[in-house]
């Protein structure tokens, strides 16, 4: 909902305002086991999974804003 919300934000002022994505922000969240690794233009869920074997994410944000992923495997730690 709040993507959807930014990203309406976002086209009503690309016409009006010299930098739109400078009045617009982006949530980055973890623990949401449910919807897994979501990484959407303005909402970045990272939980995947670790716990349960899966992997550990970063997100990782360069000057300039690039964004990559890295991921690291897990070991199944609720068997343990």
């Amino acid at each position: 909902m709040f993507d959807k919300h930014q990203s309406k934000l976002y086209s009503s002022l690309e016409t009006s305002t010299e930098d739109p994505l400078a009045n617009t922000m982006t949530v980055v969240y973890g623990h949401d086991a449910s919807t897994s690794l979501s990484i959407r233009t303005f909402t970045k869920g990272l939980d995947s999974g670790c716990v349960k074997g899966g992997k550990l994410t970063a997100l990782v944000i360069e000057d300039g804003g690039k964004q990559s992923l890295t991921q690291v495997s897990c070991h199944d730690y609720s068997k343990e």
